[in-house]
């Protein structure tokens, strides 16, 4: 393969693409090509003329063809002792050859540089061996851990090849298309939003196909990731369980085919709680393109408090969003978390280790990718027919650093359950008993069991109250999921 540099869409972009070679042919008929050569020579009397002065001498068997030319899997074969079949073993296969023998071999093929020929081997097995991986951008350390831990668990046996959209319908489009082109064993996006060309080569593949970073109820093939619009819901809870009235959220806009269309489910989400708790959702901000960044936060940020100066919280669709807001709200002398809560997505690594750290809601980032791999396996080897289509990783909220923005709260906030549940949230005047005008400042769903535990901080004249409820208890919460398959 070599690589090509292509500027489209005002970027420059590495893309592989195949060397323009002869047509191959078989060790079998080059080798009789030779002998050939080699018995007309004979017969006719005729010797090679000598070589031109400082000419390179040609190796030796052991060695190989002349200089600057491949080895071939015949040279290694001849080098180690073994048949050309047992080295194509070795390569294949490693464990079902001795291991003496398959020592041999591979000292062989280190002493002479060869380099198996993959495409002329997919040609006659009709298997490549490499999975395409669409992302939206590589610039987010998230997308590069979903990257990390596809690779791990596909293993040595295959291949990734990566491209990037920028969030862009049409580029993933023509990357499907290519992808598609060079015969992949599977094919692994990001997202669920698709135009209808990509969504019909996609369906008629005829290869696994896994949509990642999402869960719909209906994916195209098979889909690995979580609830962005219950991650837009659980942040809005979060917020409003800090007693916080007045919240905003940020995001971008659509441009053209440009969309972050998992970042305005989060948006959905959050809006759908406003309105649920009779709170307007004229804060919630769309403000640039995507993908969002620091500068996006922070211009957002200044926008909000230039017309909004009596926001109380503000939720970010990205940790990256969130630390320009922070960084924005710096700037201006704002307290964070005294006037403003603010908390992002992603559990970013710089949110994690700001002053002071960002909340969050956390997603298993390389988990998706290790997920994605194993059932990407399982399909190649005939297994997991019996897995679910979808599989849904869940969520958790990490109110680490983002409030509480009233002294009357406690320290600790609002966290979701295990993996896979979502969080609740109550406020006021849901609680039972002798709390019930109490702020909820913690809340948790014990792992397998059907009871949450609510930890409550009332006014300083009054102790601090644990209280046990069931789920029952409250069941007319509206904590049902939502299906978000089409995202108008």
């Amino acid at each position: 393969m070599t690589m090509a540099r292509h500027k489209k869409a005002g970027r420059e972009a590495e893309v592989q693409t195949p060397n323009r070679s002869p047509p191959l042919e078989t060790e079998a008929r080059r080798g009789a090509s030779d002998a050939g050569e080699a018995t007309g020579e004979a017969k006719a009397g005729h010797r090679r003329a000598p070589a031109a002065p400082g000419a390179k001498a040609r190796r030796s068997d052991a060695q190989g063809s002349a200089t600057g030319s491949k080895p071939t899997m015949r040279d290694v074969s001849k080098l180690a002792g073994v048949s050309t079949m047992t080295v194509s073993r070795v390569l294949a296969d490693p464990s079902i050859v001795a291991p003496e023998t398959r020592e041999r071999v591979m000292r062989a093929v280190d002493q002479l540089g060869y380099v198996p020929d993959l495409v002329a081997g997919s040609l006659s097995s009709r298997r490549t061996n490499f999975v395409g991986l669409i992302l939206p951008t590589l610039t987010n350390s998230n997308f590069a851990d979903t990257a990390q831990g596809l690779a791990e668990a596909l293993g040595q046996s295959y291949q990734l090849l990566i491209g990037y959209t920028l969030y862009q319908a049409g580029e993933e489009e023509r990357l499907v298309r290519s992808l598609l082109a060079r015969r992949p064993q599977g094919i692994v996006v990001a997202g669920t939003l698709h135009t209808a060309s990509t969504r019909r080569m996609l369906t008629n593949a005829g290869i696994p196909v896994v949509e990642i970073w999402d869960a719909p109820s209906a994916p195209l093939d098979r889909a690995v990731g979580f609830s962005n619009f219950e991650a837009g819901r659980a942040a809005a809870r979060h917020l409003l369980s800090l007693g916080l009235r007045h919240i905003a959220a940020i995001g971008s806009e659509a441009e053209g085919d440009m969309r972050d269309a998992r970042g305005e489910a989060r948006l959905q989400g959050f809006a759908a709680v406003l309105r649920e708790e009779g709170i307007e959702t004229g804060l919630i901000l769309r403000h640039g393109s995507a993908p969002v960044s620091y500068a996006h936060g922070a211009a957002a940020m200044k926008l909000l408090l230039r017309d909004k100066p009596g926001v109380e919280g503000v939720f970010a669709v990205s940790d990256g969003s969130a630390f320009g807001a922070l960084m924005e709200c710096r700037r201006q002398g704002i307290d964070v978390p005294g006037r403003i809560s603010l908390m992002g997505f992603g559990d970013f690594e710089l949110g994690r280790e700001c002053e002071p750290a960002i909340s969050t809601i956390r997603v298993d980032a390389k988990g998706i990718g290790k997920e994605t791999g194993q059932l990407l396996r399982d399909l190649f080897e005939g297994r997991g027919a019996d897995r679910p289509p979808s599989i849904d990783l869940g969520i958790e909220v990490d109110g680490g650093g983002g409030g509480p923005a009233r002294p009357d709260l406690d320290a600790e906030h609002e966290r979701g359950g295990p993996v896979g549940a979502p969080p609740f949230a109550y406020t006021p005047q849901r609680l039972p008993g002798p709390v019930a005008d109490a702020p909820v400042s913690y809340t948790r769903a014990r792992a397998n069991e059907n009871v949450l535990e609510l930890v409550c901080r009332p006014p300083p004249d009054r102790k601090q109250a644990r209280v046990e409820i069931t789920r029952e208890q409250h069941s007319s919460h509206d904590n049902t999921e939502k299906d978000n398959d089409e995202i108008g």
